[in-house]
């Protein structure tokens, strides 16, 4: 799947200013010819300069103190076959862009569209190699030493705010769209994850892999025991691999319990993240 990360801010703090950011995500355009520049763009408009949107952003913040968060940040990675699938043509990544954006609006369960909300875009063709990858520790690549392959990505910067200012919206609230209690909504990462998938394959018409599958690799990445055997397993038989990510993700695996410790171990990392929630 493209790899939706959600985070605070992918450069500095994301309790001020956005500038710092802003002018990061325009390192790509340094000693280019103005034609040949990429710029931001929004859900309405395609050519946007750097100080319109951090000006934007920056403004849009009433009601927010200090130490709450100002801004997020979405970043949309393709993987190389997604990447050759769609020839990293701009168009169609800025449509996908845009579509994300609807599923992110959505996904705070308010009836909110991409429109209501205030953010920007900007499309990058290339990423370099940071210390700490196995590349680099191998000597096989520099520190800095461009990627290659085709490694077109979206950075996505999304104002805390609506644009009325009368929302405030943080993805990454662990709340799941509650109908109860004090919050009567949230976020829910996991399904935006999923979505901005479905909606990739069927806008490209895009056949993947069974280990391509978002719910696949997180299983095999963050599940138990037990469930990363039972989809290491079905990939093996050719069946269908998803279908038992789904049914573990819908809590219908109970023919093999999860091991306790486990399962303490994810009881208080949940209760972690709900406390450092209450925080942000």
């Amino acid at each position: 799947m493209p790899f939706i990360n959600v985070e605070n801010s992918g450069k500095g703090n994301n309790k001020g200013s956005c500038r710092a950011l802003v002018n990061y995500l325009c390192k790509e355009n340094e000693g280019k010819p103005l034609q040949e520049q990429e710029h931001f763009f929004s859900a309405e408009k395609d050519q946007i300069n750097s100080l319109e949107v951090s000006n934007s952003i920056d403004s849009n913040v009433n009601k927010l103190g200090k130490k709450d968060s100002k801004f997020f940040m979405v970043t949309v990675n393709f993987s190389q076959k997604e990447a050759s699938h769609i020839s990293q043509d701009p168009r169609k990544i800025r449509a996908y862009a845009r579509e994300v954006m609807d599923l992110y609006a959505k996904n705070f369960n308010k009836g909110l569209k991409s429109s209501d909300l205030v953010w920007f875009a900007k499309i990058e063709y290339s990423r370099k190699f940071k210390g700490s990858e196995p590349e680099v520790r191998s000597g096989e690549f520099r520190q800095g030493q461009e990627k290659p392959g085709l490694n077109a990505h979206v950075h996505i910067i999304i104002s805390r705010k609506d644009k009325t200012q009368r929302l405030k919206l943080s993805p990454m609230t662990t709340h799941r769209r509650s109908t109860t209690g004090i919050i009567k909504s949230g976020f829910d990462r996991k399904t935006f994850k999923i979505e901005c998938e479905k909606s990739f394959d069927n806008a490209f018409s895009y056949s993947r892999y069974q280990n391509e599958y978002f719910l696949v690799a997180n299983t095999l990445r963050n599940g138990t025991r037990a469930e990363r055997t039972h989809v290491r397993e079905s990939i093996h038989k050719n069946q269908p691999a998803l279908t038992v990510a789904l049914s573990i993700l819908k809590g219908m695996n109970s023919y093999y319990p999860m091991d306790e410790d486990e399962r303490e171990k994810r009881r208080n990392k949940k209760d972690h993240d709900q406390d450092q929630d209450l925080h942000h």
